[in-house]
């Protein structure tokens, strides 16, 4: 494959252009489609109500700049496919508030129908297929879950999202089918991090975490020989969820109800303020980016990479232990 960045960076610029332009054209005419997002017991500070759902517009922005006016960047209907559908599912969530089992079962209903279409979706296809499809709608509804459980404060899952694609691609960039097209999406997402981290006038609602996860699914299944990496890019967060989760389940809370009992919304209810709490987690997300590429870059052996990030990914965890703690986490 040759890279050609003047091309990547004209397709980054193109889609993240589209994806205001249509923002601003869908919220002055079409605001009504979109719910209204009022504070919750999901919200970690009060916040005067705000559209909800704005997700939609990441595929409608990628297929307007690719299919219209934008045509180098190569791209996988199969791909696209899913994208869709799972924002699709997304958004009838922001419109109708879907119970949370029938939320999985669309999810799962896609993904089947997507992979008898096309199978090369399917993570390690050298495997037999029971074992290979069960790894795969793991992984997949993982992720999907992952960036909609993030999604509770200003710029988290889009800017844990788009650190997680630009970190995969520049550690593996010839790993990917079709680079141009996991560009163009960073440009969309990346501009919607931006608005909603400084100005947040609408949220992407579960529409955009679902496209989120799906693409993030996709880039995994590219690169699934760097599974262990592609997970400990995401550590930071990922340990604030596992954490959060455990100790619900021990209290006996329900999972599928919403909260705001996660470290990060604890962070944010107590700093008063989400610009400092998003961005110390993409500071994490660096932290790790670097070890793994010094450790890349070195040629250092598997075991000497585990064992190292293990030991980063232990300092992390007690950090999170003993900031759990200063803020009271677990009643």
């Amino acid at each position: 494959m040759i890279i050609d960045n003047h091309n990547f960076f004209e397709g980054f610029f193109i889609n993240g252009l589209t994806f205001v332009i249509l923002t601003f054209i869908f919220l002055k005419y079409f605001k009504s489609i979109f719910p209204i997002s009022t504070p919750s017991t999901r919200s970690a500070l009060s916040h005067e109500p705000i559209p909800r759902g704005i997700g939609i517009v990441f595929p409608i922005s990628f297929i307007l700049s690719n299919f219209t006016f934008y045509h180098s960047t190569e791209i996988n209907i199969s791909y696209l496919s899913l994208i869709l559908c799972c924002t699709a599912i997304g958004f009838f969530d922001d419109l109708r508030n879907i119970n949370y089992i029938k939320k999985l079962i669309s999810l799962t209903f896609v993904f089947i129908l997507i992979i008898f279409i096309e199978p090369e979706i399917l993570l390690f296809k050298n495997l037999n297929f029971i074992t290979s499809f069960t790894i795969s709608i793991f992984f997949f509804i993982f992720y999907v879950l992952f960036f909609n459980q993030i999604d509770g404060i200003n710029g988290l899952s889009s800017g844990t999202f788009c650190f997680f694609l630009a970190s995969l691609i520049f550690l593996n960039p010839f790993e990917f089918s079709y680079l141009g097209m996991f560009i163009n999406i960073i440009g969309i997402v990346f501009l919607y991090f931006i608005l909603n981290l400084f100005f947040t006038k609408f949220f992407q609602g579960d529409s955009g975490a679902y496209f989120l996860g799906s693409v993030a699914y996709l880039a995994f299944q590219e690169n699934e020989k760097f599974l262990f990496v592609s997970l400990i890019l995401l550590f930071p967060i990922l340990g604030d969820i596992i954490w959060t989760t455990l100790m619900r389940i021990y209290f006996g809370y329900n999972l599928s109800q919403p909260h705001k009992e996660h470290l990060y919304q604890k962070s944010v209810t107590y700093f008063k303020i989400h610009l400092p709490v998003t961005m110390c987690h993409i500071i994490l997300q660096s932290l790790l980016f670097l070890i793994i590429y010094f450790l890349k870059l070195h040629k250092h052996d598997y075991v000497n990479q585990i064992v190292c990030l293990m030991i980063f990914g232990g300092f992390i965890s007690l950090f999170y232990l003993y900031t759990a703690y200063s803020f009271n986490k677990v009643k």
